[in-house]
């Protein structure tokens, strides 16, 4: 960041285009998940929470079981779309994170990083370790922590 100021969003095509295709596939592999994290998120750590979004989610067509019984593929899907981030990490910051930017971190990262920690949920994805790298790293440097102790 520049003088304690994060740099704005550059509109990156790449960024935008992988996240369209990115969400779909982390909302139907995190829904399920997300209402099983034990210890549970603060979000779903009463069970009438839980409920009131596995209805909300429902009504909306989503179809946990269809989720569940897809993993597989999805996982595979996922592994895909995380190779697709490699290429477009195009800096490191000066403590050694990986970054979107040749400048470092900014605005682009903070709309993606949250995106890429959502599937730390996710059991079993294959994360190239450069992406990895960046999702640990940004995240530490931010003290967000990551789901990979609780993931399902």
């Amino acid at each position: 960041a520049c003088g304690g100021v994060l740099p704005p969003a550059t509109g990156r095509g790449d960024i935008s285009e992988w996240t369209s295709r990115f969400l779909p596939v982390m909302r139907s592999l995190m829904r399920p998940r997300v209402v099983k994290l034990q210890p549970p998120l603060k979000d779903y750590a009463d069970p009438r929470d839980v409920d009131y979004a596995v209805r909300k989610y429902k009504s909306w067509g989503f179809d946990f079981e269809a989720a569940e019984a897809a993993s597989p593929e999805l996982r595979e899907q996922m592994g895909k779309l995380l190779a697709e981030v490699e290429p477009m990490l195009r800096g490191t910051t000066d403590d050694g994170v990986p970054c979107l930017n040749v400048w470092g971190l900014g605005m682009d990262d903070v709309q993606v990083l949250p995106l890429l920690r959502n599937v730390s949920m996710v059991r079993q994805l294959d994360w190239p370790p450069k992406v990895l790298e960046y999702v640990e790293k940004a995240c530490a440097k931010a003290n967000v922590e990551l789901f990979t102790d609780r993931a399902c």
